[in-house]
């Protein structure tokens, strides 16, 4: 028989000793028990685990009718709060989440534990003398000096105005505040360095991003409906912005994104309606697929010198965009990259474009001339289709793949020179 009290001697049972061990016994709380701990134990009849889940209790929290279920861990007196009760006692509209919590133990004794995480604050399960705590608070200060607010944690407080988050915190769940559509104040520590998938996804009162300052990653759909932001600056801090980040805030109007930030995920700016003036970082190199998909009411947009693709939907459905110059480092545009930009009257190409995808131009109804530069080597299919207007188009290249129905549609073109044979173009792709 062996008995284990200190979790650091799990892993330094010798080898000799495990192939004769019969009884193994665990006092101690551990996380994880990997299955190569018990190799070579092949006499092993018995393996007791006596406390590795940590105690949980419903204990008052200090606050006036409010009780939390609360998780103890080990000796070290430290606890989290798992969920948080409130009776008809709760007459407050702030919710405070104190730094410490009395608790009786089983021997009569009331120990002071230190409350080191939040996990949800909404119950699972409600009881007769408790009500869920979202339905009334509108204000909520944590003065635990914790690290940690749990996914879903404050998820739906439809109610909940303002939010004070301590300066310890190194960690939000997902989903934390989601859908919390009466929120217009939260403060972000200088500690925290991601803000996490759908973080604040659906705070339809939330008229400014909050300050930045250490933020380095916003995660997918990390601002996504939240439709009364109307200016984004993002901070210098911040070098990565993930799916969908921004997707569906139709009262922005301008957006200012700093030059440390080095990737923009998808959709990022998609369906923002009302964006008019965008201030892309320099240090882009791809714009992705469809991050400004349905813009339609940008005119002009700068497209930063290093960017070498525009991807497929980049600019999809943005209606009042009148101009595009690529830069000399572009050499690709994706699959609908400007379809159904109606109002486009101008593309200058750079000499470095070799390829536009299918669709890339299509139903662009403004567009008169084109100027294709000799590095051209592919017209994906139907790129310029329906661009009704369209009647001259100059090909300087000699060596060109021209995919089928390239001008589809295209019905006022007359003039199309181009070094290869003319008549073939307009027979085979009109």
């Amino acid at each position: 028989m062996h008995i284990v009290k200190n979790a650091s001697k799990v892993r330094k049972i010798k080898k000799s000793y495990k192939i004769t061990l019969t009884t193994f016994i665990l006092t101690v709380a551990i996380l994880t028990l990997l299955p190569s701990y018990c190799n070579h134990c092949g006499y092993l009849t018995n393996f007791v685990i006596a406390s590795a889940t940590p105690t949980t209790s419903i204990v008052p929290t200090g606050q006036m009718g409010v009780c939390a279920k609360v998780v103890r861990y080990g000796k070290n007196n430290n606890c989290a709060i798992k969920n948080i009760f409130v009776d008809e006692k709760f007459e407050d509209d702030t919710l405070i989440v104190p730094g410490s919590i009395k608790i009786q133990t089983e021997n009569g004794k009331t120990l002071t534990y230190k409350v080191i995480k939040v996990l949800l604050l909404t119950p699972s399960d409600i009881t007769e003398n408790f009500i869920c705590p979202k339905e009334k608070i509108k204000r909520l200060k944590i003065c635990a000096p914790i690290k940690q607010l749990g996914a879903y944690c404050c998820c739906d407080f439809e109610y909940l105005q303002e939010v004070e988050l301590p300066n310890s915190l190194t960690f939000l769940g997902q989903n934390c505040f989601c859908n919390c559509q009466s929120l217009t104040k939260i403060n972000i520590p200088n500690s925290l360095k991601v803000l996490p998938s759908s973080c604040f996804k659906g705070c339809t009162s939330l008229s400014e991003v909050p300050l930045l300052n250490s933020i380095k990653i916003l995660g997918d759909f990390c601002f996504q409906d939240c439709s009364d932001l109307k200016n984004v600056t993002i901070e210098n801090s911040v070098t990565e912005m993930g799916t969908c980040c921004f997707d569906n805030c139709f009262n922005i109007v301008h957006v200012d994104i700093s030059d440390n930030v080095k990737k923009i995920g998808d959709y990022c700016f998609r369906a923002c309606y009302s964006l008019k003036r965008v201030n892309i970082s320099n240090s882009i190199k791809e714009l992705n697929w469809g991050i400004f998909m349905n813009c339609e009411n940008i005119e002009n947009i700068k497209i930063p010198d290093l960017v070498e693709k525009l991807g497929s939907n980049c600019f999809k459905g943005c209606i009042n965009l009148k101009n595009i110059t690529l830069p000399n480092s572009v050499v690709r545009l994706g699959s609908d990259c400007f379809n159904g930009c109606d109002n486009l009257e101008s593309v200058i190409f750079s000499n470095s474009v070799t390829e536009i995808e299918f669709g890339c131009f299509e139903n662009c109804r403004s567009l008169t001339a084109v100027v294709l530069p000799k590095s051209f080597t592919r017209l994906g299919k139907r790129c310029f289709g329906k661009c009704s207007n369209l009647t001259s188009i100059v090909v300087l290249s000699c060596n060109i793949w021209v995919d089928e129905e390239v001008f589809l549609g295209c019905q006022s073109l007359q003039n199309l020179s181009s070094k290869l044979s003319v008549k073939n173009v307009l027979q085979t792709h009109l």
